[in-house]
């Protein structure tokens, strides 16, 4: 077996361990954190995706990886104490990706409903619908097989693939 094949095994079946179901969002925040020099730091920042334990947020500003940050939602005038938990490298659009945990579970700081943990999702996890998969349940749910021998009337015979007679 080959490492793509094992490592696309392993993921498929590894089961799932997030403790919360996470939402795309996009909400304006501040954040702010004190560096190791003692300088206060407060910046913009957008969220990409939310949870009930934390979120994915979008900077334009690198904050030191495993940091407490203050997060505030300006628009509600809430505020809650996060650690970083990943920092990405700036990507092609120039944003970087950091990864934020509640300190002290906070599920209604994003203002909406999250579903409870022990939910399973509808699908199981890593399956995802084929093309091949799709047609063949397609098929057999809204075409009544029809046999091929009554749709010619001429002969196949005569057909020439280039053209001539």
């Amino acid at each position: 077996m080959n490492e793509k094949t094992s490592l696309a095994t392993n993921i498929t079946t590894r089961p799932d361990r997030r403790r919360s179901q996470r939402s795309l969002l996009v909400m304006p925040l501040a954040v702010s954190w004190t560096t190791s020099t003692g300088m206060r730091v407060r910046e913009h920042a957008e969220t990409e995706v939310v949870s009930a334990t934390g979120a994915m947020l979008r900077m334009k500003t690198r904050v030191p990886s495993n940091a407490t940050v203050v997060i505030k939602r300006p628009a509600a005038n809430q505020s809650a104490t996060a650690n970083v938990v990943t920092v990405s490298n700036p990507g092609p659009d120039g944003w970087i990706r950091v990864g934020v945990e509640f300190t002290t579970p906070n599920t209604s700081f994003w203002g909406i409903s999250f579903p409870p943990a022990e939910v399973a999702p509808a699908e199981p996890v890593g399956a995802k619908p084929t093309l091949a998969g799709l047609m063949s349940t397609r098929e057999t749910t809204t075409r009544p097989s029809m046999p091929l021998s009554g749709l010619f009337s001429g002969s196949l015979s005569s057909f020439n693939a280039g053209g001539k007679q």
